[in-house]
C-alpha cells in the first residue's frame, strides 16, 4: 500500500514493534530474569516491562499487516489480479527471507562449533528462547519448508531463527483473505460460480490445516482489514475517542502481561485496531513534521529486515559474551544492552540496504522473467 500521510503513526508503531521484539529477545540473554532481582527499582520495572512486550508486538504487527495488505486487496477489489498479487507478496517476503536463512545457517554452524549446547536446547530454559531439545534442524527439507512458509505447519523453523514462525502466519493470511473475498463474489474477474466454489473449498482447507494458534492469529489480522474498511467510511472520530481507546488499549496491554493466552491476544488485537481508528486522524507534530516523517518511515522500512535478522545474532551475543551468567541490572548493564540493541538495529538497516530496498526491482525482474509485465 502506498503510504498516506495519515498513516505515519502506523509506520512509527510498526517500526517500534519490531524494535520491541528485538529488545525482548536481547534482554533475556543479557540481563538476569526479573524474578532474580532482589530489590527492583522503578527504572528496572519499566525497562523489564517494555522489553517484555515482544509477543504483544507481534499481535500489533498482525493488525497492521491486515491493514496494509488486506487493505490493498479491498482497494483493488474491482481490478484484483491473483498472479500479480502473489508475485508481489512472495517477492516482498523472499527478498529478505532468503538472505536471513543464509545468515541463520552460518550462525548455526558457528554455534555448533563453539556452543553445541545451545542447539541441543540446554539454554532454552535459561534464556526462554532459542531451540528446544530436538527442535534444531537445518536439513534441506526444513529449508524448503521455510522457503515455502510451512514452518509450524509441517516443518520446524529453520535453524535457530525462532521468529520465523510468524512468517508462515503472514503468508497464509495473505492467501486466505483474498480467497474468502473471492468466495463471496468480491472479485469481478473471478466471479463465475466454479471459481467461487473453488475459492471457498481452498479457503476451508487452508483454515483447517492451520494450527489452532494460526487460526486465532488470522482473526487478529482481519481486525486490521476492518480498520482499513472503517477508515474509508467513517468521519474523524475526535480526540475524546482516541483518548478513551488509548486508555483501553494500554490497559489491556498491561493486563496481557499478567494473563497470557489466545483470548487475551484477540481482545488486545481488537483494542489496538480500535485505537488505531482514532490515531489515524491524529496530526503529526507540526513543529518537526519532516523529522517525524523520516523517523516513522525509516523505522517502518527496516522493521521486516530487523525482525528476520536479529535473533540469530542475539544468540551469538549470549554465547560469546554471557555464557555463564547474565548481568545484574545496573547503569553499566543497561548501557551494554542499549549498545547491543543499536548494533542489531544497524545490522537490520544493513539488511534493508542490501536486500529489502530492492524489493520492487526484484518483483519487476520476476514479472519480466515470467513475461507477464
Amino acid at each position: 500500500m502506498k503510504h498516506d500521510q495519515r498513516y505515519l503513526w502506523f509506520d512509527l508503531i510498526r517500526g517500534l514493534a519490531a524494535m520491541m521484539v528485538c529488545f525482548s529477545h536481547l534482554r533475556v540473554v543479557v540481563l538476569e530474569d526479573y524474578g532474580q532481582i532482589t530489590s527492583p527499582s522503578s527504572i528496572d520495572k519499566l525497562i523489564y516491562y517494555i522489553t517484555g512486550l515482544g509477543h504483544q508486538s507481534v499481535m500489533m504487527f498482525f493488525v497492521l499487516s491486515g491493514f496494509f495488505v488486506g487493505g490493498s486487496v479491498l482497494r483493488n477489489i474491482d481490478k484484483f489480479n491473483w498472479f500479480n498479487y502473489m508475485v508481489a507478496r512472495i517477492s516482498r517476503l523472499w527478498v529478505v527471507l532468503i538472505p536471513a536463512l543464509l545468515l541463520t545457517y552460518l550462525v548455526g554452524l558457528t554455534l555448533a562449533g563453539y556452543a553445541p549446547s545451545v542447539l541441543s536446547g540446554q539454554f532454552n530454559e535459561i534464556w526462554h528462547s532459542g531451540p528446544n531439545s530436538g527442535e534444531y534442524s537445518t536439513s534441506f527439507v526444513t529449508l524448503i519448508g521455510n522457503v515455502f512458509f510451512l514452518q509450524t505447519i509441517i516443518s520446524p523453523v529453520f535453524g535457530v531463527n525462532g521468529p520465523l514462525w510468524s512468517l508462515a502466519n503472514e503468508f497464509w493470511y495473505y492467501l486466505l483473505f483474498p480467497m474468502v473475498i473471492n468466495a463471496m463474489g468480491g472479485f469481478t474477474d473471478y466471479s463465475n460460480k466454479l471459481l467461487k466454489m473453488l475459492s471457498l473449498a481452498l479457503a476451508i482447507t487452508i483454515f483447517m490445516i492451520m494450527p489452532v494458534a494460526m487460526r486465532y492469529g488470522f482473526l487478529i489480522w482481519v481486525f486490521g482489514v476492518c480498520l482499513y474498511w472503517a477508515l474509508q467510511r467513517w468521519v474523524k472520530l475526535g480526540a475524546l475517542y482516541t483518548s478513551l481507546t488509548a486508555i483501553l488499549f494500554f490497559g489491556l496491554l498491561f493486563y496481557s502481561k499478567l494473563h497470557v493466552g489466545q483470548s487475551i491476544d484477540i481482545v488486545l488485537g481488537a483494542s489496538f485496531a480500535t485505537f488505531c481508528l482514532g490515531l489515524a486522524h491524529c496530526e503529526a507534530p507540526k513543529t518537526c513534521i519532516r523529522c517525524f516523517t523520516k523517523i516513522s518511515r525509516g523505522l517502518s522500512e527496516i522493521s521486516y529486515s530487523l525482525y528476520l535478522s536479529h535473533f540469530p545474532l542475539v544468540l551469538l551475543i549470549g554465547v560469546f559474551y554471557y555464557p555463564s551468567a547474565r548481568m545484574v541490572p545496573s547503569f553499566a548493564s543497561y548501557t551494554q544492552l542499549i549498545a547491543w540493541f543499536l548494533l542489531l538495529v544497524l545490522v537490520g538497516s544493513a539488511f534493508w540496504w542490501l536486500f529489502e530496498r530492492h524489493t520492487n526491482q526484484f518483483r519487476v525482474e520476476v514479472m519480466k522473467a515470467l513475461k507477464l509485465k
